[in-house]
């Protein structure tokens, strides 16, 4: 329960919910709570009373005041709370526990960098001048 006013009676220490309980917390008889589940769930969410019946039998066995299908009790439930006290502590004398030293971490070997050829580039090719050349003249101007 999400706050003290649900509880039945509006009593903190009552463990049932104020729907299940009367004004002053005592529980209500079995059959007036489950005509009740069975009306809201046909109304709110429009079950027909069989799906109805059906869910609120599932949801009725989970709640702790309904599960065991035991009579309402006459009287208002009052849980008697008692104080728990701890229980006594002797002391342990425990040995201490010497864990081994841990073993160095070697780091795994580094793997040799891969051999990459140098790029060939070629040589420009540049055109050698040559110088030029001389033709003999053959023809005869002779006449």
């Amino acid at each position: 329960m999400m706050i003290d006013s649900d509880h039945g009676g509006g009593r903190i220490d009552n463990p049932y919910c104020h729907y299940c309980t009367d004004e002053a917390g005592n529980l209500k008889p079995k059959e007036e709570i489950r005509e009740g589940m069975i009306n809201l769930y046909m109304q709110s969410f429009g079950k027909t009373r069989e799906e109805a019946e059906k869910e609120v039998d599932t949801r009725m066995a989970e709640m702790p005041a309904w599960a065991a299908s035991i009579p309402a009790p006459a009287e208002p439930v009052m849980p008697v709370i008692q104080p728990i006290a701890p229980a006594p502590v002797e002391p342990v004398m425990e040995t201490p526990v010497v864990s081994p030293a841990p073993e160095p971490v070697v780091p795994a070997p580094l793997a040799p960098e891969p051999v990459v050829p140098e790029p060939v580039i070629p040589e420009p090719v540049v055109p050698v001048p040559t110088p030029p050349v001389t033709v003999p003249d053959t023809t005869n101007t002779m006449s």
